[in-house]
């Protein structure tokens, strides 16, 4: 955009999978743990958009093909509700703690376009603030160290205010910040 008007677009096509398996000891005193280890595949791939001003230059295509390993602690503290995010439809609200840790190695001895390490978390929790309020706050870090350039970090964070005004009326808040360096 420039002053409010589109200088130029293009198309980006991504193709992801992922696979892994897992072990949990199961649900102790309301908290359960995730163990997982596993593979991801993201092809990136980007191109003029026909009939449109391409951007100079285009952002530049990667693959990545990694092995990773995921641990996860959630507090089960789950709230059913009605009409929050969609209308006349049950929505189940993750009220409890939960976070999830995660290191990825990428290697181009796999196909990857570079070798790199990525460390991401995140945390996020609920609380209910009095009958019909509900704040969800959530934040993210994500470190890559890659082996031919600058380590990239992203931080971010959101919060979600829900306060029900009756049956059919609820006031939504939402402030989210993301910062990349």
């Amino acid at each position: 955009y420039n002053a409010g008007n589109i200088a130029s677009e293009f198309r980006r096509r991504l193709k992801a999978a992922e696979l892994a398996g897992g072990w949990s000891p199961g649900l102790v005193n309301g908290w359960t743990q995730r163990f997982t280890a596993g593979s991801l595949l993201q092809d990136n791939e980007y191109r003029a958009e026909p009939g449109r001003v391409a951007p100079v230059p285009l952002p530049v295509g990667n693959e990545l093909r990694a092995l990773f390993f995921r641990y996860q602690l959630l507090e089960v503290a789950y709230f059913k509700m009605k009409n929050h995010n969609l209308i006349e439809r049950t929505e189940y609200f993750q009220l409890g703690f939960n976070s999830n840790l995660q290191v990825t190695r990428s290697m181009q001895s796999l196909g990857s376009t570079r070798s790199d390490w990525l460390f991401s978390g995140t945390l996020g929790d609920g609380y209910t603030l009095s009958k019909g309020q509900i704040l969800l706050a959530s934040a993210t870090l994500e470190r890559r160290i890659a082996t031919t350039a600058v380590p990239m970090t992203q931080a971010g964070m959101a919060i979600k205010y829900y306060g029900q005004q009756n049956q059919q009326s609820l006031w939504y808040a939402a402030l989210s910040a993301d910062r990349i360096r």
